[in-house]
């Protein structure tokens, strides 16, 4: 048999129906207020640990350089990593663009803790974009934090082996002076210039036929 409700009880379960409704509401208030304190709490100990500058930047480090036959010099080099940006993240993605190639860009997939990543390397002179972002454990993706860097060859080279000194032979010297040694002379003082004598006869005007008289006297 139907029965028919009676206004009263009509507006009874309206009321009841809107109590339950508001009963879901506040319940999904309250689980939502508690995640949004979660986060707001992770966000204020990022912002005080970036305030202590306790976060590593993300960097490019070249460590070393290899030949390849035909080819330009390989540059190998590193990536070191920041810490994770929030405690719920799981996982980190890196992307390594070489030289523009971004369709044939390498993208790593790394533990949350992962803290540096070696063995990469790339052509001399050419530009290295790498980007990270974060993961957390409900999927969502951080913005990514890029670096650049060129590839230089900046690494010295080795130092040369060690230095080794061989003895080959060896050799007299005799130091005792010669007895036949020449003595130093004393220097001779200068002699002043004499003066001719006023009746002093010039050879340039003596008479050549006295002269010959003379050599004729001298012979016989």
């Amino acid at each position: 048999m139907w029965f028919w409700k009676s206004r009263t009880e009509i507006k009874l379960d309206q009321i009841i129906k809107a109590q339950e409704s508001i009963l879901n509401n506040q319940y999904r208030l309250g689980k939502n207020q508690c995640a949004l304190d979660r986060r707001l709490s992770r966000i204020l100990k990022l912002v005080e640990s970036l305030r202590k500058d306790q976060l590593k930047p993300l960097t490019i480090e070249i460590t070393g350089e290899r030949s390849v036959d035909g080819m330009a010099d390989v540059i190998e080099f590193k990536v070191n990593l920041p810490e994770k940006s929030a405690p719920d993240v799981v996982s980190r993605e890196l992307t390594i663009v070489r030289n523009g190639d971004v369709e044939n860009k390498e993208v790593l997939t790394l533990d949350a803790s992962a803290e540096v990543v070696d063995g990469l390397e790339g052509l001399q002179d050419i530009e290295v974009i790498v980007s990270l972002v974060d993961i957390d454990d409900s999927g969502n993706r951080s913005a990514a934090s890029v670096v650049t860097a060129v590839l230089a060859d900046n690494v010295a080279p080795p130092k040369p082996g060690e230095m080794g000194v061989v003895i080959v032979g060896e050799s007299h010297v005799d130091e005792t002076p010669a007895d036949d040694a020449v003595e130093p002379v004393e220097p001779v003082e200068p002699v002043e210039p004499v003066e001719p004598a006023d009746d002093a006869v010039d050879p340039a005007e003596e008479d050549p036929a006295e002269e010959d008289q003379a050599d004729e006297d001298n012979v016989a």
